[in-house]
């Protein structure tokens, strides 16, 4: 039995006490999930146990669309950010166009879930959509957020507060103890900023040509940052043996987007460094949904390495939004500091 919304009915006391009765005399036997508001929540009773749902991620759209190019998987993720009430109106069989098409109709879920959420946060959801629009935009200090919101820096930091509050804005503090930053919980909220917010007449009036903007932009602000999201994610939560030392480290120096040029022109970031006592990790971010990595790029990529860090032992994470050479994973079977990580891998 799965039992939803029972806040809602005044009697559900009765009804959870008169169901536990009949469970302890076994007259029921069920896998039971209650699901409550967290106000509600008690978590030294026992007969509840928690259980978290939470947004589809990039490996599990790679299997909801097996037909699709990886960059098209990407592109649909991006803009539905994994949530499940606009992901189900997406047709696996339909291509990327038509599915675009479906999400930008003024009636779909997608132009329809980020107003109903506000509305159940906040009384007037409009006083939002300004500082969510200049995060969607790139701005993530908090002067940078409101001198595009037109807020004073006191009422826009009120409105950043609810917004965490409400799980639609997360905030990061990096460890040179810059000042903090504000990002989008998730890349739906962006979408939507960008192509529905100040578009609803678009919407109806000229779907073609909202579908030629979305198409123009997506990739470089919606898909590439929400595949630089992922990337981390299975940086801080992935289970891998060799990642487990750089999860809280209690003394680390972190760099970023640490560039090389090589004589032969060849020219690289080092995107995340990250060193703990005489253990290095460096990931590696694409620059573009078409980036493929070959034998030239990994050469490059591990003499880049041996300049940065000189001490044994350095380990070297590849992301790419397409599936790696054969050259490339026979090459990392041999190399054990050496991890490919593809699209489909990413499960975070």
């Amino acid at each position: 039995m799965l039992l939803d919304d029972l806040e809602q009915f005044p009697q559900r006391k009765d009804f959870y006490s008169a169901c536990y009765l009949h469970i302890a005399k076994g007259r029921i036997v069920v896998s039971e999930l209650w699901r409550c508001n967290r106000e509600d929540w008690n978590p030294d009773d026992p007969t509840l146990a928690s259980l978290y749902i939470g947004c589809r991620t990039l490996a599990d759209y790679c299997k909801l669309f097996p037909e699709y190019p990886r960059r098209d998987v990407l592109r649909l993720f991006s803009m539905t950010g994994g949530i499940l009430a606009i992901l189900h109106e997406l047709d696996e069989h339909a291509g990327l166009e038509e599915n675009l098409r479906t999400l930008l109709r003024y009636d779909s879920a997608f132009s329809r879930f980020l107003p109903e959420w506000l509305g159940e946060s906040f009384r007037t959801p409009e006083s939002y959509y300004p500082i969510l629009c200049a995060m969607a935009n790139g701005k993530q200090r908090l002067s940078e957020i409101a001198q595009d919101a037109g807020y004073p820096n006191n009422k826009c930091q009120t409105y950043l507060r609810a917004l965490i509050h409400a799980r639609l804005v997360r905030t990061e503090v990096l460890r040179d103890k810059k000042p903090v930053t504000y990002h989008l919980t998730n890349s739906y909220i962006a979408a939507w900023c960008l192509f529905v917010y100040r578009r609803r007449s678009q919407q109806i009036a000229d779907p073609d040509g909202l579908l030629q903007r979305v198409m123009e932009e997506m990739d470089t602000k919606l898909a590439l940052p929400a595949f630089y999201r992922s990337c981390f994610r299975y940086l801080e939560m992935s289970t891998k043996e060799y990642l487990i030392p750089y999860r809280y480290p209690s003394s680390t120096e972190l760099k970023t987007d640490v560039p090389f040029r090589f004589r032969d022109g060849y020219a690289l970031k080092l995107n995340y460094c990250v060193q703990i006592d005489s253990q290095t990790l460096i990931a590696i971010l694409p620059d573009s949904l078409d980036r493929r990595y070959t034998k030239e790029d990994i050469q490059h990529i591990r003499a880049a390495v041996k300049r940065f860090d000189t001490l044994y032992g350095t380990d070297i994470v590849i992301f790419s939004p397409h599936r790696f050479s054969d050259w490339s994973v026979h090459e990392a079977s041999k190399d054990e500091l050496l991890h490919l990580v593809a699209l489909e891998r990413l499960r975070f």
